[in-house]
């Protein structure tokens, strides 16, 4: 197994056991926008987003460099 998947296992139990422990809903205000939301729904949410924003970042800048 690489090295890099075991670190994304090792992050993966992290968040899940964060999540697990912060399971109180939480009032989020954005620009114009207010929504209430449980930890355990916003964090996995947010990690994914941020995810999938770095790897369209890094396909577009492969693809501007070659």
């Amino acid at each position: 197994m690489s090295w890099k998947m075991i670190l994304g296992l090792v992050l993966l139990a992290l968040v899940a056991i964060f999540t697990i422990q912060n399971a109180e809903v939480v009032s989020i205000k954005f620009l114009i926008w207010e929504f209430s939301l449980s930890r355990v729904l916003m964090v996995p949410f947010l990690l994914g987003t941020g995810v999938i924003i770095g790897w369209l970042l890094g396909t577009l800048s492969r693809r501007r460099s070659s």
